[in-house]
């Protein structure tokens, strides 16, 4: 690739009024991450001397390195044929590109190739997902499915790379979008839950618990597994409500210890796995996202 592209540099010197243009397939073949960040920069230096590059990859550490407007996004549809959008194109204000620029790590780079998409809040989530989902006899990774933590409640950004009304605008993948309604004594929900349904269209499915995600879990049917778990992490503390149980990870900022540790239950204990209830809301979800369609990325 040097040797090709000194060539196309000492022939874009001598033919200066020219267009060049490097294509290359699947650069990354071979190499691991770190050399993939530098190929790009060598690719970054080669463009900013005039010669325009188009790569094709499956590498999420490739597509965290460019930027949204130099994206564009191929799927293969049911029909035999291939859509092709540009992220340049879709509805997204420069706060939500710029926020998108930030958070769209390796890890959340792979939301390009998932077949479908969860959105959720934070690592807890993440984590006990993919083993609730085996309780269903679905394997999120078999699916395609992609649990992206976004680490907080910014949804919109990402949700909008799915909810577009209009197919060029929009990546054709379903995106489920897991939060808390937060809901007041009077019934009301909370501003931020408000906001997150406001994403819902296309793609895009809007999912909430009734309080916060522990809350609904404990309330389930799964006092007795959650509150021996949380008694191993703290020999002396005695759960006896989902109220007393958020109180507790909030002053002890336990949440992720707590996910962990259930989610190694879940998955090295039948019986544990098998007594466990999910929350109506989480159900839905996971079919959702497994009911994705037959399109490649």
């Amino acid at each position: 690739m040097a040797t090709a592209i000194g060539d196309l540099l000492k022939r874009k010197d001598l033919e200066s009024e020219s267009y060049t243009a490097l294509l290359i397939e699947e650069p990354e073949a071979h190499l691991h991450p770190q050399l993939q960040d530098c190929l790009f920069g060598f690719f970054d230096r080669t463009t900013s001397q005039g010669v325009q590059v188009f790569l094709s990859t499956h590498s999420p550490t490739v597509t965290a390195k460019t930027t949204i407007e130099a994206l564009l996004h191929l799927q293969a549809t049911p029909d035999g044929n291939v859509k092709s959008v540009a992220l340049t194109e879709f509805d997204l204000s420069a706060d939500e590109k710029n926020h998108l620029r930030r958070f769209l790590d390796v890890t959340k780079s792979q939301l390009f190739f998932a077949r479908s998409v969860i959105l959720v809040e934070g690592i807890s989530e993440a984590l006990l997902l993919p083993v609730i989902a085996s309780k269903l006899n679905l394997d999120l990774e078999k699916h395609g499915v992609e649990i992206v933590n976004i680490g907080g409640v910014a949804f919109a950004p990402f949700a909008k790379l799915f909810n577009n009304s209009e197919e060029a605008k929009r990546l054709d993948v379903r995106c489920a979008v897991v939060t808390d309604r937060d809901q007041g004594a009077q019934g009301n929900i909370s501003a931020r839950a408000q906001n997150a349904q406001a994403l819902a269209g296309a793609g895009v499915q809007v999912f909430l618990a009734d309080h916060t995600f522990e809350h609904e879990l404990y309330e389930a049917g799964n006092q007795a597994v959650i509150g021996e778990i949380y008694g191993d992490m703290h020999p002396r503390t005695q759960i006896v409500s989902a109220d007393d149980l958020l109180a507790k990870l909030r002053s002890n900022k336990d949440k992720a210890d707590l996910a962990q540790r259930l989610s190694e239950r879940l998955a090295t204990d039948a019986t544990a796995l098998a007594n466990f209830k999910i929350p109506t809301y989480l159900e839905n979800t996971i079919r959702f996202v497994a009911r994705s369609g037959n399109a490649t990325n």
